[in-house]
C-alpha cells in the first residue's frame, strides 16, 4: 500500500492517519519528509483504521498507545469517533424510526466505550510517568 493512501495529507501541521496505523515505519515517515510536512501525526481511530467498524477503534486507540509508550514522538494524537450508542442505524427518511444519540452515518463506539478508552490510556500514561 502507499503512503499516500494511508495518509491526509491536507494539514500543513500534521499528519492525518486514516488507514493502516500498523504501517507506521520508516516508509511512513520518509512520505512525511518528502512531502515537506513535519514528522507530527493524528491517528484516526476509525475509517480504515479500524476497517470501518467500530469495534476495531479500541484495538487501534491500544496499539497507538502503545507505540507511544514504546518512544514514538511524531505521534500527537487519536480521534475516536463515538455517539450516544454503539453502531448506527439506516435512515428511510422517517426521522421518528431513528434511535437518538445512534449515528446514521459511520460506525461509532459508545460513549460508555469512549470513556473506558480514555480512562485507559490515562492510566497507561501515569503509570510510565508520561502523565502527572
Amino acid at each position: 500500500m502507499d503512503s499516500d493512501e494511508i495518509l491526509d495529507l491536507r494539514s500543513t501541521d500534521f499528519a492525518f492517519v486514516t488507514g493502516e496505523i500498523n504501517k507506521m515505519d520508516k516508509t511512513f515517515a520518509a512520505a512525511l519528509i518528502e512531502k515537506n510536512l513535519p514528522e507530527t501525526i493524528m491517528v484516526d481511530c476509525s475509517h480504515g483504521n479500524s476497517m470501518k467498524k467500530y469495534q476495531g477503534q479500541a484495538v487501534v486507540w491500544k496499539n497507538v498507545i502503545g507505540q507511544y509508550l514504546a518512544g514514538n514522538e511524531s505521534l500527537i494524537g487519536l480521534m475516536l469517533e463515538s455517539n450516544l450508542h454503539a453502531g448506527n442505524q439506516a435512515f428511510s427518511g422517517d426521522a421518528s424510526m431513528l434511535k437518538y444519540g445512534l449515528s446514521i452515518t459511520d460506525e461509532c463506539i459508545s460513549w460508555d466505550t469512549t470513556q473506558q478508552l480514555l480512562l485507559w490510556a490515562d492510566e497507561k500514561l501515569r503509570q510510565t510517568g508520561i502523565k502527572q
